[in-house]
């Protein structure tokens, strides 16, 4: 307090408190201008991509909730979700930016000259997003594809399937633009630079491709392979374990007796392991990781 008298005069505590903050903000008020003016320069590619983050987080949402009810989806809020979805990405390509960023969705790229920073970011951000907007639709359609033609319990493996696929292309994506970014920045000697940064990136990339190229392999086997979670158990074996199913509490259909010796249904069971890994009664881990089977789409911004 003696410091403080000194310094700042006879000021109650409160009073120093405030000339703190005050002198806090002066020393990071440029910062906050430079923030401004590049908020204000960028405002519509930020407004842009705000837009795009709130129509993916309502339809991801949407779409687990149809997940979750299985037979008793609402395909009227399936199409309405379908009809946002698509005109969010018709708004996009024909109002808010030039029809060519849509060439960047099938590895052409919209620009022949060289193209600044943030001009790659506003092309690897918008691609991503309309990828993931398309990714749910593609999971919408699957959502409402009645059980006769697929059954519920084995659409979980078609979500995974789906969104593997997603992620995988979603990382090749970015990959022209950024070598372009680079390699084209610098000219005469300096060009050497860029060569070097092009490398460091292409062998960053194709680590992360490879590794999500396996999990797209590994889930690709589950899709064709027809998996089952246990064994077909013995009409003693039935009677020992009760009348009805643990999770649907009816009689059993398709009885199926799991490794820890617990029995339930068929489908109850496999659509329990679309969200658990574990058995319903005893937790004993009986399944890989549930990831994805839900029918979400990762959070997860692909942008470099």
């Amino acid at each position: 307090m003696a410091t403080t008298a000194k310094r700042f005069g006879w000021l109650p505590v409160c009073s120093y408190g405030k000339v703190r903050s005050f002198i806090a903000f002066e020393k990071y008020l440029h910062f906050f201008i430079l923030l401004l003016k590049l908020a204000f320069d960028h405002r519509i590619g930020i407004l842009v991509n705000l837009g795009l983050f709130i129509t993916f987080c309502h339809a991801n949402a949407v779409i687990k909730r149809e997940v979750a009810k299985q037979g008793k989806r609402r395909l009227k809020h399936l199409l309405l979700v379908c009809i946002n979805l698509g005109t969010s990405i018709l708004v996009i390509y024909t109002i808010l930016a030039d029809y060519t960023l849509a060439y960047a969705l099938i590895f052409i790229p919209p620009y022949s000259s060289p193209i600044f920073f943030w001009e790659v970011l506003w092309i690897v951000s918008v691609t991503d997003f309309v990828l993931r907007l398309i990714t749910i639709l593609i999971k919408l359609f699957v959502v409402a594809l009645p059980s006769r033609v697929v059954a519920c319990p084995k659409k979980g493996k078609y979500y995974l399937f789906i969104e593997r696929s997603s992620q995988l292309y979603r990382t090749i994506i970015p990959m022209q633009h950024w070598l372009y970014f680079f390699s084209e920045s610098y000219s005469g000697p300096s060009k050497v630079f860029g060569v070097i940064l092009s490398a460091a990136y292409l062998i960053f990339k194709v680590k992360s491709i490879f590794k999500k190229a396996k999990l797209w392999k590994k889930t690709l086997i589950k899709v064709i392979q027809s998996k089952t979670y246990g064994v077909t158990p013995s009409t003693n074996q039935i009677k020992e374990a009760g009348d009805s199913c643990p999770i649907c509490q009816d009689d059993y259909k398709s009885p199926s007796m799991l490794q820890c010796k617990h029995i339930f249904c068929e489908e109850c069971v496999a659509l329990w392991f679309d969200r658990e890994r574990t058995c319903p009664i005893c937790r004993a881990q009986i399944a890989d990781d549930p990831t994805w089977r839900d029918g979400s789409t990762t959070l997860l911004h692909q942008i470099f």
